[in-house]
């Protein structure tokens, strides 16, 4: 299962599998998007708090879409230690969830990550290929150590890697996540699908795939602030789409 921006989706139904992106056309793989990686532009990530109604649609074929939660997201800078950013997302009641996630934001490294799920606590620090941790579920606590052969981000960064591509048409990458609340590591993907005219503004339209959702995301090509989003479940085919609320 996963809470994010971007799969919130997901939390509906629980991811068993990890998804590895088949290779493209002609054999060749995507290349691996990492903490550090030239494809990311992490200058335009600024401080700014952006809220989304959560609007979702069933997958039977009924048009009719009811409102689901509010989310509100905000990004703020770290004086001490400096160079460190601040990504925080929290559901509205009667949804339970809240994430704080710290990164170094010129690599867009994982730092430290403390998601409340309700029912559970998972507090995460991350060092390169590192993960330590711990989930807390009433009184029983367990314990978090895994390590990988490479750096990898958290899962919950998704939407702060869309907005920080480097933005060329047909740019396909594989994003190691590490999902907080599975504590494994999947290889999804990222792929920039074209420029467009949204209301009067240019914008980039992103997808992200992996084994449970995919979802394409619009993204103001000046401000990178999301314009629009929408996710949608592979084997309902519920839909969840996000709607900026005062922009």
């Amino acid at each position: 299962m996963k809470f994010s921006l971007a799969c919130s989706a997901s939390a509906l139904c629980c991811l068993t599998h990890i998804a590895v992106p088949q290779s493209q056309a002609g054999g060749r793989a995507p290349a691996m998007l990492v903490p550090g990686s030239r494809a990311i532009d992490a200058k335009h990530l600024t401080a700014q708090t952006q809220s989304m109604r959560v609007l979702v649609r069933p997958g039977s074929g009924d048009t009719t879409e009811r409102e689901w939660s509010l989310m509100t997201r905000s990004d703020r800078l770290i004086d001490a230690p400096p160079g460190q950013m601040a990504h925080t997302f929290a559901y509205a009641p009667p949804r339970t969830v809240r994430d704080s996630l710290v990164v170094q934001r010129d690599r867009m490294a994982p730092v430290f990550e403390r998601l409340d799920l309700g029912a559970s606590l998972v507090t995460l620090r991350f060092e390169g290929n590192r993960v330590l941790g711990t989930v807390q579920r009433g009184d029983s606590t367990q314990q978090v150590e895994r390590n990988f052969s490479h750096d990898i981000f958290a899962f919950n960064q998704l939407e702060s890697l869309v907005r920080s591509l480097d933005y060329k048409p047909g740019l396909s990458l594989v994003v190691p996540l590490f999902s907080e609340q599975d504590l494994k590591l999947e290889y999804d993907t990222l792929s920039v699908v074209a420029r467009e005219d949204v209301r009067g503004r240019a914008a980039w339209r992103v997808r992200f795939s992996d084994a449970v959702v995919v979802s394409e995301y619009l993204v103001d090509s000046e401000t990178r602030r999301v314009l629009g989003q929408e996710t949608m479940q592979r084997a309902s085919g519920t839909r969840f789409r996000y709607e900026v609320v005062g922009q």
